[in-house]
């Protein structure tokens, strides 16, 4: 064989394999296309039919990583993220993917590790810095989230949801003022969002100002009705502003949507008993107690509607047992216990 025929051979080889992966690359574009339109399994095939012509296609691997994600198959979305990263370790969303799928498998400091790898390989990947953001404030580091949330609006400075979460942030930090100004500047932004509201109304709360938290959860309701979250703070701030009524309409509502919500029967059952509606206040803690016997709330207050009830005896037990035990209710069920008549015969 002479050099041209080595060079033609050569050529031939350079212009198969440039042909291959131009056709994985094809596959990867239609999976794409599909995914948009919803059709999992369709973008399924054309991400593994371009991995099967193209392994090293990083594209199609985090592509592919992201959809198994979506369908919450994490560990094997994160294989794919992994094989992504090894052939372009350059590469910022695969990271940013990386770091979404660690966190969703309860591996938060795995999470916040890839996506700080994923900003600083891209400091404008604005996606990841708001999924950064969200990791460190659920991990309870809140002024490292509120950097990267700032980090991302130099990006988009205009992003409504981005700065409801940097308004939310900073009310945590009690910083209600500036909190209250950024959250004013997220619902002019976009004045439908209903959780801008929300937060908003939240944050005016824990200022004391009710009235004007009363008009944001409203508003917030108004845009989002079923959501049960922003009815249980518009309840609480009926509560705070003396309209029992209100409020016990508004815990109603969410039972409407989510009957067995532990929390809100609790909450209106303390409320039934605010007004005198005994049994009333007795059946939703049976109802909690019936699937969580151990809820220490549900007992504390069961003993305080069997005290009112006139039944001193059954209340005293269940508050005895209360005091002995180390739970948030036992110095509450001893300071009661030390409060009533001592025990009849």
């Amino acid at each position: 064989m002479d050099e041209n025929d080595i060079l033609l051979n050569n050529n031939i080889m350079e212009k198969s394999i440039i042909d291959k992966k131009a056709e994985a690359k094809s596959h990867n574009n239609r999976g794409v296309l599909l995914h948009m339109e919803g059709d999992m399994k369709g973008a399924l095939s054309e991400y593994r039919r371009a991995l099967e012509i193209d392994p090293l296609n990083s594209t199609a691997l985090n592509n592919m990583g992201f959809l198994l994600a979506q369908e919450g198959k994490f560990k094997e979305a994160i294989d794919y993220y992994q094989k992504a990263i090894d052939i372009e370790p350059h590469k910022s969303m695969a990271f940013a993917n990386m770091g979404n799928a660690c966190a969703a498998i309860g591996d938060f400091p795995g999470g916040i590790e890839y996506l700080n790898r994923a900003v600083e390989l891209d400091p404008k990947n604005m996606i990841a810095w708001d999924n950064l953001g969200k990791l460190l404030m659920a991990t309870g580091r809140l002024s490292e989230a509120e950097s990267a949330w700032r980090s991302a609006l130099l990006i988009t400075p205009t992003e409504s949801h981005l700065l409801t979460s940097l308004g939310t942030v900073v009310g945590a930090q009690e910083r209600l003022s500036e909190a209250v100004d950024i959250l004013q500047r997220a619902v002019h932004f976009d004045e439908n969002s209903a959780q801008a509201w929300a937060q908003l109304g939240i944050v005016l709360f824990m200022r004391q100002d009710l009235g004007s938290s009363l008009d944001a959860l409203m508003h917030a309701k108004e845009l989002s009705p079923d959501d049960t979250s922003i009815r249980h703070h518009l309840a609480l701030t009926f509560i705070a502003k003396g309209d029992e009524i209100s409020a016990q309409a508004e815990l109603q509502s969410i039972l409407a949507l989510e009957p067995e919500n532990q929390k809100v029967q609790i909450d209106l059952a303390v409320l039934y008993l605010s007004s005198g509606q005994f049994e009333e206040s007795l059946t939703l803690i049976d109802a909690v107690l019936k699937k969580d016997k151990g809820n220490q709330k549900a007992l504390f207050y069961k003993a305080v509607t069997f005290v009112q009830l006139g039944k001193k005896n059954e209340g005293r037990n269940i508050l005895q047992e209360l005091s002995g035990s180390n739970g948030k209710y036992a110095k509450q069920a001893l300071d009661l216990l030390n409060n009533m008549e001592p025990e009849t015969q």
